[in-house]
């Protein structure tokens, strides 16, 4: 059985929808067509983490099970499975990787990484596991998964190297398969994240978004990216922000987290500014504190590999939903195929 902890994540924030409030998965529909980007899964339940929203954006808590309705190729599923977070603390099992831009063009902002990063130990709970990775041209490992909350603010505390070139893709690659060494059990149980921060600005990976996104589909996990942009003169003549490398944002969109601009002008010009990155880190953690997390036993009894579409609607008016999954290909139990078609 798949346990809460393990679900594809994969909608992103455009297709939060009001009115009457359904959230669907249709404006990726050329990549799953082509067998791109959506998991295999091989299970009978299904598990779709969501966040409401109202009308000033604020998450809505309180929801019942009887206020969601479930549909899987347009037809209505009975909600087999109903919980949520809503902790002063994430307490629901997770594994999170920290993934701290060290090249030269973030140079000014490492202090502001660390002090953030170290910050938000404070919001988890002393179940969760936590790894961190500094990159430049290369990844590196500053600590592996731990629960020692010392030792990983010990970690961040040792991201004061920078120099070199950005190789934001390959990071987030390796970031996603340091998951791996979490035992099949704890994995089982756990939400996958990458918080990544960086300038958005490519110049050394050998793999693209495109592969990142795929591989966090096929692991379960989400990105989450916050974006501190370097300036340059536009074509009127005013600073604008640089243009990120192509896919940048999509590496969170399109694996269920989010991207954050951090910074402006004048923290960019002024190396002496202070970038507060805790108001970002506080996004993410709200967001995953405020999630509802709805399962069902699909009531097609065909497991033949197909994929099938994911839909939820509230019935409550007004309310905005955020999906973390837009459908899933029914494998038999049993396969272990997870893997890309």
């Amino acid at each position: 059985m798949l346990r809460w902890g393990h679900c594809a994540v994969v909608i992103l924030p455009a297709l939060i929808m009001s009115g009457a409030v359904s959230a669907q998965f249709s404006l990726y529909d050329n990549y799953h067509q082509q067998g791109e980007d959506v998991i295999k899964l091989a299970t009978r339940l299904v598990s779709v983490p969501v966040t409401v929203l109202d009308k000033r954006k604020q998450y809505v808590t309180g929801l019942k099970a009887e206020d969601f309705l479930v549909f899987e190729d347009g037809k209505r599923q009975e909600i087999a499975f109903f919980s949520t977070e809503l902790q002063p603390v994430v307490s629901r099992p997770m594994a999170i990787v920290f993934a701290l831009d060290s090249s030269g063009s973030a140079a000014l902002t490492i202090r502001q990484q660390r002090a953030a990063a170290t910050a938000l130990l404070s919001q988890l709970s002393d179940d969760q596991l936590i790894a961190v990775v500094r990159f430049s041209s290369r990844p590196q490992m500053l600590i592996s998964f731990s629960k020692e909350k010392e030792r990983i603010a010990d970690a961040f505390s040792g991201h004061t190297q920078v120099g070199g070139s950005t190789a934001i893709f390959d990071a987030a690659l390796f970031s996603i398969e340091m998951f791996k060494s979490i035992t099949d059990e704890e994995a089982r149980q756990r939400r996958k994240v990458v918080i990544l921060i960086s300038d958005g600005l490519d110049t050394a990976s050998q793999h693209s978004y495109v592969d990142v996104v795929n591989k966090a589909l096929s692991e379960d996990v989400s990105i989450y990216v916050a974006y501190l942009p370097l300036y340059v003169p536009g074509n009127n003549g005013r600073l604008e922000p640089r243009p990120t490398t192509q896919g940048f944002d999509r590496i969170a969109k399109e694996t269920g987290g989010q991207l954050f601009q951090v910074g402006d002008v004048q923290t960019a010009l002024n190396p002496s500014a202070s970038i507060d990155l805790k108001p970002v880190f506080d996004a993410i953690i709200n967001e995953l504190r405020s999630q509802y997390y709805i399962g069902y036993y699909p009531s097609n009894p065909d497991f033949n590999g197909k994929f099938r579409q994911v839909q939820v609607q509230t019935r409550q008016s007004g309310l905005k939903l955020h999906l973390h999954k837009r459908g899933y290909y029914a494998v038999k139990e049993g396969t272990g195929d997870r893997t890309q078609k």
